[in-house]
């Protein structure tokens, strides 16, 4: 008897072998936040897809995905320095990845999923750092939710009798070589603050200060923009509202930020370029951020033409969470600790639309 089936065979089985998937991204920093809380998280979170799984899959199959993700959650390791954590399942999946990055939460469960989705939901913190230059000083803030903070401040130090000042008959040579002294232990100061705050630096002064400072400084890599104003007695408010329409748009600040750490790295021929080479040197865990264009991807990767080296269209099932080469690279670099940031499509040309950047 010739048997006639209401639906293709291959998608009978793609829904009985892949189904449900579950995906569960949240922040997960165990030194940071007492476990306590970070459980009462994980079973808010379990409770959410329960509910689903019981509404969508009645019977055997809601409770064979309960039961596995109620044992990855019992697992999880409460002794990592990560600040995330990443949990796909299906019937025959199961990854978890700790990141090193932080993530909005979400929970879902058949809404579809692949490894880009940890980029998207990375936290999107405006934090930035504020210098103001005068004669006198220069003063660094950090701004984070609830203000500008400052972190420290610089004086130009004042003149002592061990000061050689006859050597400068031109009173005004002499006041230009004070300044430029004040302004390169400024610019160290800098120095320091940006290794423990790496973010994007916004620069005030007046014009011919900001010209001077810029003929100093070794980190004009950091800095987004020189605002010219005069800033000698400005208030913190003051500051705020004369740095806001400069942070306006943020995403246009962060990815002008991105370009100029790639052209810092470059500089220095701290990166890899191009899908083969980028691929490479994420296997062998080297590189720390990873920029790449929006909708880029690559579904085969060759080594001179001949030797295939990677092939998504054969090796992954459409369900799966690496979609071609370039999400592969992604997931590494995850992995091994780094960072990933998409980039608007046709600005990374040059680079043949993907780099990764390595550490100094």
């Amino acid at each position: 008897m010739k048997i006639m089936l209401k639906y293709p065979l291959a998608d009978v089985q793609d829904e009985i072998e892949y189904h449900p998937f579950i995906c569960l991204l949240l922040p997960f920093e165990p030194k940071m936040t007492i476990k306590s809380k970070l459980k009462e998280m994980l079973s808010r979170a379990a409770s959410t897809v329960e509910r689903e799984l019981l509404d969508k899959y009645p019977g055997d199959m809601a409770w064979l995905m309960i039961g596995k993700l109620s044992a990855v959650i019992a697992g999880l390791n409460y002794n990592t320095h990560k600040k995330s954590i990443a949990i796909y399942l299906s019937p025959v999946l199961e990854k978890i990845f700790y990141l090193d990055i932080l993530l909005e939460e979400k929970i879902s469960v058949d809404a579809g999923f692949n490894i880009r989705e940890v980029v998207h939901k990375k936290r999107q913190d405006e934090t930035y750092l504020v210098m103001l230059l005068t004669g006198k000083e220069s003063r660094i803030y950090i701004a984070k939710k609830d203000g500008l903070i400052r972190i420290v401040t610089t004086t130009a130090r004042p003149l002592g009798h061990n000061d050689k000042i006859a050597v400068f008959t031109d009173a005004e040579h002499f006041r230009k070589k004070v300044l430029e002294s004040f302004l390169q232990h400024a610019d160290n100061t800098l120095g320091i603050i940006l290794k423990a705050y790496p973010m994007p630096l916004f620069i005030c002064g007046t014009g011919e200060l900001l010209q001077q400072f810029k003929g100093v400084t070794r980190f004009g890599h950091a800095v987004i923009e020189y605002v010219d104003h005069q800033v000698a007695d400005a208030t913190v408010n003051q500051i705020q509202k004369i740095i806001a329409p400069y942070i306006h748009d943020w995403g246009c600040v962060k990815q002008r930020y991105l370009l100029k750490k790639l052209q810092q790295a470059e500089s220095v021929n701290r990166l890899a370029m191009g899908v083969k080479d980028v691929w490479k040197a994420a296997m062998l865990h080297k590189g720390s951020l990873l920029l790449v264009e929006r909708n880029f991807s690559c579904h085969q990767l060759q080594n001179n033409g001949e030797e295939i080296l990677f092939n998504v269209m054969e090796s992954y099932h459409p369900y799966s969470y690496i979609k071609n080469t370039v999400d592969d690279v992604i997931k590494k670099v995850l992995e091994n600790g780094g960072d990933v940031e998409f980039i608007d499509d046709e600005l990374l040309q040059k680079y043949q639309h993907i780099v990764l950047l390595q550490p100094a």
